[in-house]
Parts: structure tokens; C-alpha cells; sequence
């Protein structure tokens, strides 16, 4: 007999590796199609279901009235199996960051910057100090991530020059 599920988890490489996905994809979009240029601030939330999102209208999502909250929770490496590592699950996590759009979209040290910034606030709100994936001087740190998908940062990595030589 499987225990009830209580609540969902996200994994913090799963966190990092979307803001690396699309911190670029927007700041290229917003400099290269719209002509932004200078800085933005680039504000992020991790909710449980879109229902807990504050901007959700509860018309079009009434039947998501109890979602479960989410935890972040790392992974024993080679088993995957749920390390907890939250100390409060939460339902909305916001972070928030300035910063300069060809930076960003340029695939530099700086998309890793933000993305630390991002992460590391996002997590604050289920008691977690950082991800320890990538430093605030933007060093990568590959075998943080789970199997799932430290070969896709790693390749990425390599593809735009930011793995620090060993």
C-alpha cells in the first residue's frame, strides 16, 4: 500500500535549470525583438498550482481549490530517492532581480549571477539559504545537479564557455 501524498516537491537543479532555460530565451526576445535595451527587473515565482498564484482569477480555475503545497527537496544521487530538505513547505515563492538585458541574453557569467540571485531567493521561502549550484560570482557547480539533468547543464555549460577549467 503506497502512503498519501501530502504535498509536491521540486528538485532546486529543477529550479536553477529553468531559470537557465529561460532567463536567456527572454532577455534575447525582449532585446532582440522589442528593441529593450539597459536593465530589467526580472521577477520569478515557484506556486504549487496556478490557482495560488495571486494574478490567477479563481473563475477559470475553480476546480483547484485545495492544491497541494510544495517542498524543495534534494535527491540521493544514483537511487533518487527524496532528501527533504525544507523546512516548511510553501504554496507561492517570489524573487526578484535587476538586471542588464545583453548580459542575460548573452549566455555570460552574468545569466549565472541571476539565476543564483533567483534561486537562492526563491528558496528562502521554504528555509532553504541557497541552492549551491551556482555561486554568486556565477562558478557552475555541475555535480550538484541530479542525474535528471546534469548532463543538459553540463553540455550547455560547455557549449557557452562557462565551466571553470579543472
Amino acid at each position: 500500500m503506497r502512503p498519501e501524498v501530502d504535498l509536491q516537491f521540486v528538485e532546486p537543479g529543477e529550479v536553477v535549470y529553468k531559470l537557465l532555460c529561460a532567463l536567456p530565451f527572454l532577455a534575447g526576445h525582449a532585446r532582440d525583438r522589442t528593441a529593450a535595451s539597459g536593465t530589467a527587473v526580472v521577477k520569478t515565482v515557484l506556486v504549487n498550482d496556478i490557482a495560488s498564484h495571486p494574478d490567477a482569477s479563481m473563475h477559470t480555475v475553480a476546480e483547484y481549490r485545495d492544491p497541494l503545497p510544495v517542498a524543495v527537496d534534494h535527491l540521493y544521487h544514483g537511487t533518487g530517492r527524496r532528501l527533504p530538505t525544507s523546512t516548511q513547505p510553501c504554496e507561492y515563492a517570489y524573487s526578484e532581480a535587476t538586471v542588464l538585458l545583453d548580459d542575460v541574453a548573452g549566455h555570460d557569467r552574468e545569466l549565472l549571477q541571476a539565476a543564483a540571485v533567483l534561486a537562492d531567493e526563491l528558496l528562502h521561502a521554504y528555509g532553504i539559504p541557497q541552492t549551491g549550484l551556482i555561486a554568486t560570482d556565477g562558478q557552475l557547480r555541475t555535480d550538484g545537479f541530479t542525474d535528471r539533468n546534469r548532463g543538459a547543464v553540463a553540455e550547455w555549460a560547455r557549449q557557452h564557455n562557462l565551466l571553470e577549467a579543472t
